[in-house]
């Protein structure tokens, strides 16, 4: 049986892999969906509309083709090419054999527009909380609902609050005003956006008590969201 890599090199590929993870919820979203060219989201067969988020500037038009042939080409140069392919042939072996002791969690061997976060749960542990949150959170400025990937930074951003609001809360604050309602609208955006009434309220009170700014902008987004006619999803 092959000998299992220390945990000190794990630990490092964790934070390379923090490092990598995009930062923005632009460059994320034009990570995971291959169709995107430009400010235009190409699809056979789209399925909803997305929200528009007033407090950002990121607003991708989605337009239907007949077919995939008429799907931009993924667009990644020769250079990080060749890096991930010789990553690939050289750690994937290792990395295999690793993922016995990240059970559940699996690591992502092709980086390229694949799901790549059951292993932050794993990166959690080995970056100091503060830049953890900063970078998590921010996935959530200017952006709006979608299932899969963009859904799980959505539940993983309130997972993240649910455990250190407070400075959840301090991080928020050091944002303007439109970052900050823009992230609250992402939060509480989808299909059914009175389903978090409860959660919201509750959050509301703790946020009243620890910054009423950042409780304002919250309480603003989220009754945008409720005077909505339509969500996504529908």
């Amino acid at each position: 049986m092959q000998k299992l890599i220390s945990r000190k090199y794990l630990d490092k590929y964790l934070l390379l892999y923090f490092r990598a993870f995009p930062g923005d919820f632009e460059t994320f979203f034009r990570m995971i969906y291959l169709g995107f060219d430009k400010d235009t989201l190409y699809d056979t067969s789209p399925s909803y509309i997305f929200s528009y988020n007033p407090w950002s500037s990121f607003h991708p038009i989605q337009k239907k083709v007949d077919s995939e042939e008429e799907l931009p080409k993924e667009k990644v140069s020769r250079k990080n090419r060749k890096y991930f392919n010789e990553f690939s042939k050289k750690y994937k072996g290792e990395f295999e054999e690793y993922k016995r002791e990240l059970t559940p969690y699996t690591i992502p061997l092709e980086p390229v527009h694949k799901r790549m976060y059951d292993i932050l749960y794993e990166v959690q542990k080995v970056v100091p909380d503060s830049i953890y949150y900063d970078k998590m959170l921010s996935l959530g400025i200017g952006g709006f609902w979608d299932a899969d990937d963009i859904g799980f930074i959505k539940v993983h951003s309130m997972v993240l609050l649910y455990e250190d609001l407070e400075l959840a809360v301090n991080i928020l604050d050091k944002k303007t005003d439109d970052e900050i309602a823009s992230f609250w609208f992402f939060l509480y955006d989808g299909p059914h956006p009175k389903n978090y009434q409860e959660a919201y309220n509750k959050t509301y009170e703790q946020l009243q008590a620890l910054n009423p700014r950042v409780a304002a902008l919250m309480k603003k987004a989220y009754a945008h969201l409720l005077a909505q006619e339509h969500c996504p999803g529908h």
